[in-house]
């Protein structure tokens, strides 16, 4: 049988609180422990709690800050090819919409051009050529 369904809320009985952050802190770290046993990773918990005066530091205060400086002494990962940050994310999405945005103005031209020369086809060519010379700002001959 499987577990029920947790929900995630802070549990407004303090003992009872209190009872499931040893329960979880504990199978959080034995989890570390696995990983870092089974994986041959380094890793590391510090654990700051309404309950303790200290916080709790695993495996030891030497290993976690032995830890802490292989982490600050590891090279800067280069971003891989579809990471960014958000400028970046932002420029790209902008310079996308405006060509998106250009595209629409020729599209919208090309139709209004369209438009105009099926209401000329309609017409006689005299008034469709005096209504396009006053439409484009063309001084009559």
């Amino acid at each position: 049988m499987g577990r029920r369904k947790v929900k995630h809320e802070l549990i407004s009985n303090e003992s009872a609180r209190k009872v499931t952050f040893r329960k979880r802190k504990a199978g959080l770290l034995k989890k570390l422990d696995e990983l870092a046993t089974l994986c041959g990773v380094f890793a590391c918990a510090i654990i700051f709690s309404s309950y303790d005066d200290q916080p709790e530091i695993w495996p030891s205060p030497a290993e976690a800050l032995s830890v802490l400086e292989e982490l600050e002494r590891s090279p800067a990962r280069k971003p891989g090819k579809y990471m960014v940050d958000q400028e970046v994310f932002l420029s790209t999405n902008i310079s996308k919409l405006n060509q998106q945005l250009q595209k629409q103005r020729q599209k919208n031209l090309r139709l209004e051009l369209e438009l105009m020369m099926a209401g000329c086809m309609e017409e006689s060519a005299i008034n469709c050529m005096s209504a396009y010379v006053l439409a484009e700002g063309i001084p009559p001959l």
